[in-house]
């Protein structure tokens, strides 16, 4: 069982109260790559506390890898709390020792055991049973020769769009007359109005999309892009 035995309702007290009360267990109060006794970032979809300096190395992995979050500075939804009370430090310490997995911190995140635990904790948020074993599908995926994050992949033709969905892929928040669907125009996830605010919005010149277009908060990098501004002058 991945959840730890201490108890926190993630829909009774504010997410700030939560995060704090997570940190004070065992394991959760130093981070888990550099062991610095001051994490004040985690890795949602692995479930584990960072430093600061840590969870800079943690974006460089790209958000299918290792989607970082600042514990004072973001927003939480439930689903991320719920994936942070799930997992912890010390659960995903023991998978990986349970595994034999990878030595190297780089090579720890992009393991099979890895993608393996990320998908037991996205399935234990979602209420389903977690898969025991990864699937030849999931084994090609990941042996595929980039891993570059979506956002970053260098291609000539725009990304392929996920399919309409009930819930954001970024937050894992429902759908609403006031959290409306958009698709991030960089990696072509599902995503809502609040992952890919308005204002987040640039041309992508190497897909001759010249105009700017929305993107999510992870794919997006700079300042707005101002209606009339040359895409020479940003």
């Amino acid at each position: 069982k991945m959840a730890d035995t201490q108890e926190i309702d993630v829909f009774d007290s504010e997410p700030s109260e939560q995060l704090r009360e997570l940190l004070a267990v065992e394991g959760n109060d130093q981070c888990f790559d550099c062991s610095d006794q001051r994490p004040v970032w985690a890795s949602v979809n692995l479930g584990i506390f960072l430093c600061i300096n840590c969870a800079g190395v943690h974006r460089s992995y790209g958000t299918s890898v290792s989607r970082v979050r600042s514990i004072t500075l973001d927003t939480w939804p439930a689903a991320h709390l719920k994936s942070m009370r799930l997992g912890g430090n010390k659960n995903f310490r023991k998978f990986l020792e349970n595994h034999n997995s990878a030595s190297t911190v780089h090579d720890r995140y992009y393991s099979h055991t890895a993608e393996l635990y990320r998908m037991r904790l996205r399935a234990l948020v979602d209420d389903l049973p977690p898969p025991s074993e990864l699937s030849p599908a999931d084994i090609e995926r990941i042996a595929a020769p980039s891993t570059l994050p979506r956002s970053l992949s260098v291609s000539s033709t725009p990304a392929v769009w996920s399919p309409d969905g009930p819930t954001c892929e970024r937050c894992r928040v429902s759908f609403s007359a006031t959290r409306r669907r958009h698709h991030c125009r960089k990696c072509g996830l599902c995503v809502c109005a609040q992952c890919a605010p308005e204002g987040n919005s640039k041309p992508i010149p190497e897909w001759k999309l010249h105009k700017p277009v929305r993107h999510c908060k992870d794919c997006y990098q700079g300042p707005p892009f101002k209606q009339g501004q040359r895409i020479g002058s940003m």
